[in-house]
């Protein structure tokens, strides 16, 4: 990365460190616990990364209070980015918001990708595992090392084999943390029903797969953490979703909603449906124009992961 790079990277990273405490202040002032997932946590850990550039600020929240901090991100100045909503969709673990499309992004967390507990069950279980993290003067409460190594491993099989930056993350974690850490991490995966998302993040490098034998995890995967961990291409997710969706009439309301969606579910997913009728217009001609044109692709990757997964 060149000296230019290094500044622009320097430059967005405090930007979001200042968007972070700017909203883990005011989430407190609501009394609402925050833990920061990613950004600030792992820029320096567990070996510094100058370079590191974040793109967001990804906050887990009690799932009771979820609605609650919505509503102070508003009150911030934010706006819903939120793709869910849809009748037998399948269910977003976070919501997001920003200011404007050029402005500061927070992911809204009530769960995590990879994970098959229920929300209330992640947050007890990783409301246990917390440390305090220094933003600057601002305190945050992040992940403990066991669970943010953990959460490394998910967020690299969540982006799969070509997302640089995550794999790059986990690149840092398995060179520098012990093997007992590790031990640590697979159990809070295990409490939290995401050993196989945990170990097929961990093989997505050499020396993560080492890992992964040591501690011998299963190879065992299920068709959405194949499609995920081979970062497989747009709609292969929601073939596999609707395979599992029961009966002709929950499949069939998921197709016509995914064609012809609501509007603020269009505004959300193309920048171009917020440019007033038009835009709006515009997008729900080319809604199904896209989903066309991704189908193929998804298709066959989605028969290629299910069956690896049955295999």
């Amino acid at each position: 990365m060149t000296r230019v790079e290094t500044i622009v990277s320097t430059a967005i990273n405090l930007a979001l460190d200042v968007a972070t405490a700017e909203v883990t202040a005011a989430f407190r002032a609501a009394e609402i616990r925050t833990i920061l997932l990613k950004g600030a946590a792992l820029r320096d850990w567990p070996s510094p990364s100058p370079t590191r550039r974040s793109v967001d600020v990804d906050l887990l929240v009690p799932p009771d209070r979820f609605n609650d901090a919505e509503s102070v991100l508003k009150r911030l100045g934010f706006e819903s980015r939120a793709l869910d909503g849809l009748p037998y969709d399948r269910p977003v673990p976070a919501h997001a918001w920003s200011r404007g499309d050029h402005g500061a992004k927070v992911d809204l967390h009530r769960n995590i990708i990879g994970v098959g507990a229920s929300p209330e069950v992640t947050w007890t279980i990783l409301a246990a595992h917390t440390a305090v993290l220094d933003l600057g003067t601002t305190k945050v409460d992040a992940l403990a090392p066991a669970a943010r190594a953990m959460h490394v491993a998910l967020h690299a099989a969540q982006h799969g084999n070509k997302q640089a930056p995550t794999l790059r993350d986990l690149q840092r974690a398995v060179d520098a943390l012990p093997l007992e850490l590790w031990a640590d991490a697979a159990a809070i995966a295990a409490q939290l029903d995401a050993s196989h998302a945990f170990a097929a993040g961990l093989r997505l490098v050499p020396s993560g797969a080492a890992i992964a034998s040591a501690l011998r995890l299963s190879f065992a995967q299920t068709t959405d953490v194949a499609l995920m961990a081979a970062t497989s291409p747009n709609m292969a997710r929601g073939f596999a979703w609707l395979d599992n969706l029961a009966g002709p009439r929950a499949k069939g309301y998921f197709i016509a909603r995914k064609l012809i969606p609501p509007r603020d579910w269009l505004r959300a997913w193309s920048p171009l449906a917020r440019r007033g009728r038009l835009g709006l217009a515009a997008t729900y001609v080319w809604r199904p124009v896209w989903l066309l044109v991704h189908a193929g692709p998804g298709f066959v990757a989605w028969r290629r992961a299910r069956r690896a997964a049955r295999a």
